[in-house]
């Protein structure tokens, strides 16, 4: 699932499947890892609207080379970010 950029399904991170095709089935577990498809989903769910999304950093590549690709592919850069408006 991390290389699809979704939210591994035995990663609970909400009370219900967040950021996969599971979105909305109920779940138990513990919270373990964020993807961006879950905060994305977890904000929506909250009636946060999402403005921007936004990547940063892969490991072991030049600074560089990092910051092109984390604009590129923001689902697999090492730290995501999500700027939300309030309803």
């Amino acid at each position: 699932m991390l290389l699809l950029g979704m939210q591994p399904i035995s990663y609970h991170v909400y009370e219900i499947q967040v950021g996969n095709f599971l979105k909305g089935v109920k779940t138990h577990g513990h919270v373990k890892a964020f993807t961006l498809p879950a905060l994305i989903d977890i904000a929506e769910l909250h009636g946060f609207k999402v403005i921007d999304t936004y990547g940063c950093g892969f490991y072991k590549l030049p600074t560089f080379l990092s910051k092109i690709l984390a604009r590129i592919d923001k689902r697999h850069a090492v730290y995501i970010g999500v700027l939300l408006q309030k309803p």
